[in-house]
């Protein structure tokens, strides 16, 4: 049985039916190949593939990002919280409203 072959339309490469990927909208579709495809996505994202350490550097701006928070639970309904060590928040349940309030744990 003969194998169909499509032509990704970024590369021109020769594709079979398992290789190929569908993009576009349901009025225009084009058919790309997967290495394309990445290459669409990242560009589309922001961030150029040729930069090798991409994943790296979005891993290290999270980890910036990162405050310690504290966990508390509310005695009045036993519902469990969080709320960042900088914040200025009133201590309140914010399910139930109440103050009685447990640090139940120190998270960094």
């Amino acid at each position: 049985m003969p194998v169909s072959l499509y032509r990704c339309f970024k590369c021109n490469k020769e594709l079979n039916s398992s290789e190929v990927r569908y993009i576009g909208t349901s009025e225009k579709t084009n058919m790309v190949c997967s290495s394309c495809l990445e290459k669409l996505k990242l560009t589309k994202k922001g961030v150029t593939p040729e930069h090798e350490d991409f994943m790296q550097d979005r891993v290290s701006i999270k980890q910036e990002k990162t405050v310690p928070k504290t966990q508390y639970m509310c005695q009045n309904c036993n519902y469990i919280f969080y709320i960042r060590k900088d914040s200025n928040q009133q201590l309140l349940c914010p399910y139930c409203g109440k103050d009685r309030l447990v640090i139940k744990q120190h998270t960094v």
